[in-house]
């Protein structure tokens, strides 16, 4: 039998794998997008199909590869040592091969080992399967199966409320798909690759958009929600960020905005809700999972409205409750699967040039993809009263903007240059760095800011040649911030300091209405959902626990009222607490009843503690927290934490 033969059937062995990598993209695909369009089933389907053809072409090159070294060991042999030999060589480059693309930081050693013994297991049952017994086969191959099976559900590829039965499901399913493939033949070989082929090719074709939708009664009102990740307050600048100063110019600027808590899933959960993270169980290191009981911002739209989001991030997969009351959610970091399949393959090469690997095991996408896929959907929405969600990802950390957004940051500081590849944990550990390198991290981070706003210039443009800016009501805002060591760290999460939760807000409501005022008085992201509903003439359900004020309301009082802001959900070191009532900001440490108090006012920088000179501001402030603690505590325990948000927390650096 010829080499390129051998080596074709020796694709056989890359279905297994190439299987377990098409099943997770495909079920996470239909998990963000089965609602978006009837066609995505299809599309999830050719993203399996790209994984299958991907590790089938590796698995060739690498018997083509184990094949020559085996003819070159033993040049003078037949089939038999160099058959061997070959074998032996295309084995050790499977588990090389397996190795590297396996989360390794994130996998349990011990499940390397498993999936190690499982590739044996299947040399051993290929070696011995023309000599072995009818049952000796059959039981070697059902419990490889088995056990294939009940390693994707303990890696998290498979939703582990499926069991046992689940495992036997997807086993039978495996089974029955390397049964039917067995290399008989190269004939019936090709049959099968030319099947997920055809597969790939069908879900390439297939739209990802939905139909147009009927336009709704009465006159439109279309309502854009935008929020960027670690977006900091500060980091908006006529220089920086000119088409977001055009927003504001056009709308009221909340200059006192403020996030509930200073990393993504809490802050963002209670954006969407109006309550505060501890009620909906987003402190601690619980499930981060919405309840089916919590109310969010779609389910409270009118009637005849259509809610659909474009989002990145880890918090946008249905599994963790975000996506109740939405039409259509279309994660682009999932979305775009075959490309994500194709470079977490290529992860070895990769690095052996040089070039920018991954720092998590899937893509988030670009401002760019979201645009485009934002004005996709405004395409199909114009003319009705909808919601659009669009969340933006790329100021979060790696921080690697794209030419020509980079240049302000100059050369590149070898001591830093790791910002642009993966999350800043390192620079957690005591790193000393100088000025220069501080600079050139936050250069990098501003370069993402101006590609994002350079992204959004396009989206307000295309609402422009839709006719709907002027009738829209658009929302932008920040879930959190960034710190560049004002206090001793970097990143976000583990403090309440002003870099972390002071965040921009924009609103531009329709008509132009407020355009160009400037709102001094501290407001919350909570304030989103009920001004929504205000703007849409909604009644809030009775009795629905709403947290945020109107900012519609808010800018109509000629006189206000003293408020206090509450923030909480550190996810780093200590779990801390907090209490602004403008200019006074309290920061109380539950753990040790330590208090630290500042004056925004003159001390923006929250350099000064005041809690010793203000002991009585100290006091009410602390009474104003005292309540949220209690009601937290009296909340029973939380559920676990999921292994595969465990594991994306920690890529992303959130979770040592």
């Amino acid at each position: 039998m010829s080499l390129t033969r051998r080596a074709f059937l020796a694709t056989w062995w890359s279905l297994p794998l190439g299987l377990a990598d098409g099943l997770r993209v495909g079920l996470e695909a239909v998990a963000h997008n089965s609602l978006f369009a009837e066609s995505f089933h299809l599309r999830a389907l050719a993203s399996a199909s790209v994984a299958v053809l991907f590790h089938a072409a590796v698995f060739f090159l690498l018997a083509l590869v184990g094949g020559a070294v085996g003819s070159a060991v033993r040049p003078g042999e037949q089939d038999g040592s160099a058959r061997t030999m070959d074998r032996v060589v295309f084995l050790a480059l499977q588990l090389g091969y397996l190795l590297v693309i396996t989360p390794g930081r994130s996998s349990p050693p011990w499940l390397l080992v498993l999936l190690a013994v499982l590739w044996v297991l299947g040399w051993m049952g290929y070696r011995t399967w023309r000599r072995a017994a009818e049952g000796l086969r059959a039981a070697l191959f059902a419990f490889a199966c088995l056990l294939y099976g009940a390693v994707l559900v303990v890696q998290g590829v498979l939703p582990k409320v499926w069991g046992s039965a689940g495992v036997v499901a997807v086993s039978v399913v495996l089974a029955a798909l390397l049964l039917a493939a067995w290399p008989g033949s190269v004939r019936r070989q090709a049959m099968v690759l030319g099947m997920f082929l055809l597969v790939a090719l069908a879900g390439a074709a297939a739209p990802d958009v939905a139909a147009v939708q009927a336009p709704s009664e009465g006159a439109p009102r279309p309502v854009i929600l935008i929020t960027v990740d670690t977006l900091r307050a500060d980091a908006l600048s006529a220089e920086n960020t000119p088409h977001l100063q055009r927003l504001a110019g056009e709308g009221v600027t909340f200059r006192r905005a403020y996030a509930p808590s200073p990393w993504t899933i809490p802050s963002m959960y209670s954006l969407l809700t109006s309550r505060h993270p501890h009620e909906i169980g987003m402190t601690g290191q619980g499930s981060y999972r919405l309840g089916d009981d919590v109310i969010r911002l779609p389910q409270l739209l009118p009637s005849g409205f259509e809610a659909r989001a474009v989002v990145t991030n880890i918090f946008g997969t249905s599994k963790w409750g975000s996506w109740e009351g939405f039409d259509g959610v279309e994660s682009a970091d999932v979305a775009s699967v075959v490309g994500d399949t194709l470079i977490r393959g290529m992860v070895l090469p990769r690095l052996l040039l040089g070039l920018r690997p991954l720092h998590y095991a899937y893509t988030e996408a670009i401002a760019a993809d979201v645009t485009d896929r934002g004005i996709r959907q405004l395409e199909q929405l114009a003319g009705s009263s909808f919601l659009l969600w669009l969340h933006y990802y790329d100021p979060h950390s790696p921080y690697d903007p794209p030419a020509p957004f980079d240049q302000a940051a100059g050369p590149e500081r070898p001591k830093v240059r790791d910002v642009r590849r993966t999350s800043l944990s390192f620079l957690r550990s005591g790193m000393k760095l100088d000025q220069e390198d501080r600079d050139y991290v936050r250069a990098l981070y501003l370069g993402e800011v101006r590609y994002t706003d350079e992204a959004l210039g396009r989206l307000f443009t295309a609402l422009e040649d839709l006719g709907l800016w002027d009738d829209a009501l658009i929302i932008f805002a920040s879930d959190h911030g960034e710190e560049f060591w004002e206090h001793g760290l970097v990143e976000h999460g583990h403090t309440l300091y002003e870099e972390q939760v002071h965040v921009p807000l924009l609103v531009k409501f329709p008509a132009g209405r407020h355009a160009g005022r400037v709102f001094e008085h501290p407001v919350s992201l909570l304030d989103i959902v009920p001004t929504i509903a205000d703007e849409l003439d909604q009644p809030l359900p009775a009795g629905l626990p709403v947290r945020g004020l109107s900012l519609s309301a808010l800018l109509d009082e000629s006189v206000l009222e003293a408020r206090s802001l509450y923030f909480e959900g550190t996810i780093h070191f200590r779990e801390l607490k907090a209490a602004l009532q403008w200019p006074w900001k309290l920061i109380h440490d539950p753990a040790d009843e330590h208090d630290m108090l500042f004056n925004l006012e003159d001390d923006p920088a929250e350099r000064f503690d005041r809690s010793r000179a203000e002991s009585e501001r100290v006091q009410a402030l602390s009474g104003f927290i005292r309540p949220f603690v209690e009601a937290e505590q009296a909340r029973s325990k939380p559920e676990s934490m999921d292994p595969d948000l465990r594991r994306r927390l920690k890529a992303l650096g959130y979770l040592q």
